[in-house]
């Protein structure tokens, strides 16, 4: 963004996209990066500009190179940390200082990092693991995770090209991964690394084989094949 379009916003006052402040604030700061990191999209970015008032006109900041400085710190401390770009704009010889943030692909973000219990101790969530968190909050990849690194059943089901019937087969897997849209098994069998959409996965519980988990892939819309 030109310093015009950055003085544009700052004059058109706050809306969704576009928050002031007279002062630097750890805790406003951090509040707004994350709001406006989850907000913004690809066409506007969000814009948090410092040392303003409500009216747009420059209170100013004693270092602007400083606060700049601050805001880093405070949006790596984020979590996950958040990408911006300050601009150190002057106005009747005061500086004001604009943070624009974009749009993010990792939101959601939060004002400061998850936590987790990793043996006797409380650890900061690695990126892995918060992504894990997040997709436990769909009820089948919870389901999925809370059996990650087990072995479990996996039923597929393929549908012959040519022949226009339903075949299919069973693997001993290991659950690598889940996601809100996707499975990763391991075939114990091959070592081979698979995926599967998760709205082709029906879970199930296996008393055959003894395991609490059954993943039952249903064929491809398209031409299905048994990792597809």
């Amino acid at each position: 963004m030109t310093p015009e379009h950055l003085f544009a916003r700052l004059r058109a006052g706050e809306d969704t996209l576009t928050e002031i402040k007279t002062t630097p604030h750890e805790s406003d700061v951090r509040r707004a990066l994350v709001a406006l990191a989850n907000s913004a999209t690809p066409e506007r970015p969000g814009v948090l500009f410092l040392g303003a008032r409500q009216d747009g006109t420059a209170v100013g900041l004693n270092n602007a190179t400083a606060v700049g400085e601050k805001v880093a710190t405070w949006a790596n401390e984020c979590y996950p940390p958040i990408t911006f770009e300050c601009v150190t704009l002057t106005s009747d010889g005061r500086d004001i200082v604009a943070v624009i943030v974009t749009a993010s692909t990792e939101r959601p973000h939060f004002a400061g990092p998850a936590y987790v219990r990793d043996g006797p101790k409380t650890v900061k969530a690695s990126p892995a693991i918060y992504v894990d968190l997040i997709a436990s909050r769909n009820t089948k990849a919870g389901a999925i995770l809370r059996h990650k690194g087990k072995t479990v059943t996996v039923i597929y089901r393929r549908v012959a090209t040519n022949m226009g019937i339903t075949i299919g087969g069973s693997e001993d897997c290991r659950i690598e991964s889940c996601s809100a849209h996707s499975v990763e098994v391991r075939y114990l069998g091959s070592g081979r690394l698979v995926s599967f959409p998760l709205d082709r996965v029906v879970i199930s519980a296996d008393p055959e084989h003894q395991r609490p988990l059954k993943l039952t892939i249903k064929p491809s819309v398209t031409r299905g094949s048994v990792g597809g």
